[in-house]
This record gives C-alpha cells, structure tokens and sequence, in this order.
C-alpha cells in the first residue's frame, strides 16, 4: 500500500499541490490493534495496524486513564492531537508561531526535498532509551526517502502502470 500512496503524493505534487504532509506511524502503542501475529508456535511482528493512529488522536480525557502515569503513549497522545489540531485549524501541522512543535521536529510538506519524497516519521526511540511499561519512548524525525528500496523495487517491475 506504501507504493500507492507515495505515488498519488508524487502525482499532486507534480500537479503543483505543494502543501502536501506525509507520515509515517511506526509507534506501536499499548493499545494497537495488530498485536504480535502467530503462526504455530512463532510470533511474528507485523508492525503497526493502518489505523493505529486513532487511539492516539481521538483518545480523550475519558480514556487517558487507561495508561499508567508517564506511560510513553501519552506523550504520543500529546503530540499527534497537537498536530491534527494544528493542520487543521492552520492548514499547517506545525505552524511556526503557534505552538511548539513536538519535540522541536517541524513537518515540512512531501515535496520540501526536491530530489526524495520527504516523510515525517512517529517511531520508537532507538536502543539506548529503556522502555517505560513496555514500550520505548516515541521518536520523531523527518526522513526523505523513507521506502525509497521499496519504491524502486515496485517501479522496476514490468506492470501497465509503469510504462
């Protein structure tokens, strides 16, 4: 599916859409819905489910108390709300004067990078950083190129689409 959507992105870009923001969740959180997969007696990790990112947006004062205190997941609650809050009071994810941005990182749109396609990416904190609960703190960053092996894998196969 990442090949699909990279290419429309590519597609308004070119057709001068130029305030478009992509990401990427790679946060698995205490409450996603793709928990560890079995098959036999081996567990598979499958990643984070296409909707996961809607535990965190619309979690709510109701639902918060369903983390321990200073579980990582509501830092991410913090971060994701502040930023659809944003895009959608300003068009603008992290707009400059507003608010501060989650963890000093502002999103810049798809296309800020001319030469990669540019993402804005919601993961773990790497090794060293100790799970608290379970769970490595959130990370963000902005990669461009995120899945450029995949994309060229895709656009080298003989298909219709890539004549």
């Amino acid at each position: 599916m990442q090949h699909n959507i990279q290419k429309s992105v590519e597609l308004h870009l070119q057709s001068g859409h130029d305030t478009v923001y992509l990401y990427n969740l790679g946060y698995r959180g205490k409450y996603s819905l793709l928990p560890k997969a079995r098959y036999g007696n081996t567990r598979y990790d499958l990643g984070v489910a296409h909707v996961d990112e809607l535990e965190f947006i619309l979690s709510s004062a109701f639902t918060a108390d369903r983390w321990e205190p200073g579980h990582p997941d509501l830092e991410t609650v913090e971060d994701l709300v502040t930023l659809w809050t944003n895009f959608a009071t300003h068009g603008n994810p992290t707009p400059e004067a507003e608010t501060p941005t989650p963890q000093g990182v502002v999103w810049p749109t798809a296309g800020a990078n001319k030469d990669a396609i540019t993402y804005y990416v919601f993961d773990h904190s790497p090794p060293p950083a100790e799970p608290i609960y379970g769970v490595r703190p959130l990370r963000i960053s902005v990669v461009p190129d995120k899945f450029k092996d995949r994309m060229d894998l895709w656009d080298s196969l003989p298909l219709k689409e890539n004549q």
